[in-house]
């Protein structure tokens, strides 16, 4: 749905760990245009139901990929979500 925005690119949602609600939805924008995420969020609660807006916007250069798919991982990482653990 975000993607229908003429000035969105490629998008890409994840959800990450929220301590009370168990999970938020941030959405991972590369864009074509002069875009907020204020701009994102109006666009989206008109389009669909107010709880599945995304609760956080990040505008990134592009999505990054292995092997042919989207790293989730590597966006996670990006907002400090994921990480690395020490090995034993």
């Amino acid at each position: 749905m975000i993607s229908q925005h003429p000035y969105v690119k490629q998008c890409v949602v994840v959800g990450i760990p929220h301590p009370i609600l168990g999970e938020k939805v941030v959405a991972f924008i590369v864009s074509e245009g002069d875009l907020s995420a204020q701009q994102l969020k109006t666009f989206c609660s008109n389009k669909i139901a107010t709880y599945k807006v995304p609760d956080q916007f990040k505008f990134i250069n592009e999505i990054p990929m292995n092997n042919g798919k989207i790293d989730r991982l590597s966006l996670k990482k990006m907002i400090g979500v994921y990480k690395e653990r020490n090995p034993i």
